[in-house]
């Protein structure tokens, strides 16, 4: 829906009547900023987000600004935010993301003086959550959201969080070119299949785990392991008897990596059922990867 289809949603979960008489100007007159950029929140993720906020909470619990309270949310916190959500939606795999954490479709503004930050976005109840600290009312709003990664990473509860989704997908093109580089070796096209969750779970669970946001490019990448691997096959596909050997101890054509606790040595590259198969314990993980292959010619 474009942004004129997009249908006002803005929840008070309190009355405001009890608010003084300028208080309550200030929140009907900043009332066409909340549309602005909440119709620009809805454009921005494709859906319809409600606005939920609690004056007299926020007017109870501030003591500076407090008649102008309906500025300061609407404009400063809900405008910063909407401007630094378009940025982060830019990547559709953040706008994807961010949508799988607020199921609610909703956007909450609260005070909360037991957070130590000028601001934190959280997300629960499957809303996000603006949370200032009554101190820190109107300071630092330009950063509202601009660490929108970090969160929802954090509330981010699929098998593969989405960092290392991300880093994953960033280095499919190295994968390809490794792959590249393997056909015109051995003259066969060679496919990557790895289970990447499982192997993922092994690698947080590890003394490694600091490695595993950047499992794609520890793997893929240009100084990774199947990089290091087509390095190898291009030096020993040199000699068409090697050649053929591999091709037919790898005759599903197929690559993996995993994780063995019962590798004996920095990594090793073995022929297992026909699927030529990288492997490396944990501990060893993005160690000595220029090894990987060494063995392969002894096995033939």
């Amino acid at each position: 829906p474009t942004q004129s289809t997009w249908g006002s949603c803005f929840i008070h979960t309190h009355k405001t009547m009890s608010l003084p008489l300028l208080v309550r100007k200030n929140i009907r007159d900043s009332e066409p900023k909340r549309e602005e950029y909440l119709h620009a929140i809805n454009d921005i993720l494709g859906q319809q987000y409600a606005f939920e906020v609690a004056f007299d909470e926020v007017h109870s619990k501030v003591d500076d600004y407090k008649d102008r309270v309906g500025d300061v949310v609407h404009e400063a916190y809900l405008g910063n935010f909407s401007d630094n959500l378009k940025n982060f939606c830019e990547d559709s795999a953040n706008k994807e993301a961010f949508l799988n954490a607020t199921p609610a479709r909703k956007i909450v503004f609260r005070i909360d003086a037991s957070i130590e930050d000028y601001h934190q976005i959280q997300f629960k109840d499957g809303a996000c959550h603006i949370v200032v600290p009554p101190k820190y009312f109107w300071t630092n709003v330009d950063q509202v959201g601009r660490n929108l990664l970090q969160q929802v990473n954090q509330a981010d509860n699929s098998d593969l969080p989405l960092v290392v989704r991300k880093n994953l997908r960033d280095n499919e093109e190295a994968k390809k070119q490794a792959l590249d580089r393997i056909e015109a070796a051995l003259g066969q096209r060679y496919t990557f299949e790895m289970d990447t969750v499982a192997q993922y779970k092994v690698l947080a669970a590890s003394d490694r785990a600091d490695y595993k946001e950047q499992m794609g490019e520890i793997i893929f990448g240009n100084y990774g392991y199947l990089n290091a691997l087509a390095s190898k096959l291009e030096s020993l596909a040199q000699d068409d008897m090697v050649k053929e050997a591999i091709n037919d101890a790898a005759s599903s054509h197929q690559i993996t990596f995993k994780f063995d606790k019962d590798c004996s040595s920095y990594n090793e590259t073995k022929f297992i059922n026909k699927v030529m198969t990288m492997s490396t314990t944990p501990g060893y993980f993005w160690t000595n990867i220029d090894q990987i292959g060494n063995t392969i010619e002894s096995q033939l």
